[in-house]
């Protein structure tokens, strides 16, 4: 008889999020590897971006009155910047990924260890890249050609790939598994084993992290009008430094959180065991297993 989880998806899904939380301050070096990852994204970001506009000029072709509409130069360097931040966000995902495995049987990982871990996967974790960046080009490039009913189809599809892929790095990270497409099969049976709780525990962190900083600009707007009132720059600059301060951390605990979640999603589906930190009926009860849909 399975057990039932007589507790809302909501006040769940929270739960978990919190049980990561948790498991996140035992490692509060993972913190660390997300702000070198969001660092290195943007000063790839800048770099393409200046690529683009000074480098290789007439990369986008736009005519007055007509939409963007984008050159095989453009798809070359949307290639590149694709290759490039997807290899090193799954990098560091990859890194926080194993120092959570460590930490679910038990062991206390460091930074040194998880970035070890990753680079040694760095192989599998490259193929796997190369796989997202062909298929979002190519769904990229079939919604740049077909009309409104096409490009619905198209974001249907990359929803689709998204879900797929969701466990991808715990997979990579976890397993011997290096071949891309095996990987993403066997991230899919994961998903398909206890989709609709992956599902919800996604929107679960996207609604806090929305809540939350909801909370910060409602702080900010505070700060700025009492900056405002007062006729005060000094005010001013502190509201914009209180909320980029905010939104950065957000973003890096959202990251970090969320790789925690679903590395214990696998590891519980994968193994049957209950990650360290969590709490024993809460995840049997999250995680029950639905029908096999990839067997």
């Amino acid at each position: 008889m399975k057990t039932q989880n007589n507790e809302g998806k909501m006040s769940t899904s929270v739960k978990i999020t919190r049980a990561a939380l948790r498991v996140m301050m035992l490692d509060k070096e993972l913190i660390g590897i997300s702000a070198i990852s969001a660092f290195m994204n943007m000063i790839i970001f800048i770099a393409y971006v200046y690529i683009g506009w000074f480098v290789m000029p007439n990369v986008f072709i736009v005519e007055p009155g007509t939409e963007w509409s984008f050159d095989w130069k453009y798809y070359i360097l949307l290639a590149a910047y694709l290759v490039t931040t997807y290899a090193v966000t799954n990098y560091f995902a990859g890194a926080i990924s194993f120092a959570a495995f460590r930490r679910f049987d038990g062991e206390d990982p460091t930074a040194r260890q998880a970035l070890c871990a990753a680079t040694k996967k760095s192989g599998a974790l490259v193929k796997y890249t190369g796989l997202q960046v062909t298929v979002g080009l190519v769904l990229s490039m079939i919604s740049d050609r077909v009309p409104f009913a096409g490009k619905i189809a198209v974001w249907l599809a990359g929803a689709t790939w998204s879900v797929a892929t969701m466990f991808a790095i715990p997979v990579i990270m976890s397993t011997d598994e290096s071949n891309p497409a095996k990987v993403v099969k066997k991230s899919a049976k994961t998903f398909a084993d206890i989709w609709a709780e992956s599902v919800f525990i996604g929107l679960t962190l996207g609604v806090i992290s929305i809540i939350v900083t909801i909370g910060a600009m409602v702080v900010v707007l505070g700060l700025f009008a009492t900056a405002l009132a007062f006729e005060s720059v000094a005010i001013g600059i502190a509201a914009a430094v209180l909320f980029l301060a905010f939104a950065v951390g957000i973003a890096l605990l959202s990251n970090v959180i969320q790789q925690i979640v679903m590395t214990s999603a696998y590891y519980y589906a994968s193994t049957g065991k209950v990650p360290t930190g969590f709490d024993e009926e809460l995840v049997r009860g999250m995680f029950r297993p639905k029908k096999n849909w990839f067997a």
